[in-house]
């Protein structure tokens, strides 16, 4: 008597199975009819497009029974743009931004660094606008806007923006008047090097600003600091 073979994987069929039976197993027989079906819609040989490309795929034993890219690197990019997608997606889960490709959790180092101080308890990181004019005092002598935060050793206020340092009075003009130009100064009309009102400042050459300094010290600090903004102004600025 001949031995049976399954339909599906070619293994024997033993004697014990019911007779008839062309499988060995029910695995074999509904992985056969999933077969039956696959081949009869996209027979061997038809060809394929690819998902990513579009290049055409021709079927063969090597590629798999539905082989959906040309190539690994058509695979890898799919998978990489797939990726993308689903990040884009997802909100930084601090500031409730878009994440960009490569991130994960928080949109930036900044976000991520505020996340761990507030979780570890520390006060977070403030705006620059708040930590700016929170440390101002607009109610000072002579109309001065003085400045109550950290100051370097020649006096000037001092704040960090982005990790990046900047003398108060210098970047308060920045932000609003406008930009000052290459080699100049901004000298302060009412000698206080603390003063960050744009009204008490005035971008000056190296030399300007030196002359100026003479003069006040000439006419002396007492009876400067007597005189109003405006009149010191007009003396200095008249003087030779």
């Amino acid at each position: 008597m001949n031995a049976t073979l399954c339909d599906f994987c070619g293994k024997t069929i033993t004697e014990t199975m019911r007779a008839g039976t062309r499988f060995c197993e029910t695995q074999c027989r509904i992985n056969w009819h999933l077969k039956q079906k696959r081949d009869a819609r996209r027979p061997e040989g038809s060809p394929f497009t690819c998902e990513q490309c579009s290049g055409t795929i021709v079927r063969t034993a090597e590629t798999g029974r539905f082989p959906r890219f040309c190539s690994r690197s058509c695979k890898l990019e799919r998978a990489r743009q797939q990726r993308a997608s689903v990040r884009a997606q997802m909100a930084c889960a601090f500031c409730g931004a878009s994440l960009p490709p490569y991130a994960v959790r928080y949109c930036s180092t900044r976000c991520q660094r505020t996340a761990d101080l507030r979780r570890k308890g520390h006060r977070p990181i403030q705006p620059v606008d708040v930590r700016l004019w929170t440390r101002v005092d607009k109610a000072g002598p002579r109309g001065c806007w003085i400045w109550t935060g950290g100051t370097i050793a020649s006096g000037y206020g001092l704040i960090t923006v982005d990790r990046e340092k900047f003398v108060v009075h210098r970047y308060v003009w920045e932000v609003l008047v406008g930009p000052i130009p290459n080699g100049m100064q901004v000298d302060h009309l009412c000698r206080v090097r603390t003063c960050v009102n744009p009204e008490h400042l005035e971008p000056v050459t190296q030399q300007e600003n030196l002359r100026r300094e003479r003069v006040a010290n000439a006419i002396g600090s007492d009876l400067v600091m007597s005189m109003t903004v405006e009149e010191f102004a007009a003396i200095v600025r008249s003087a030779p």
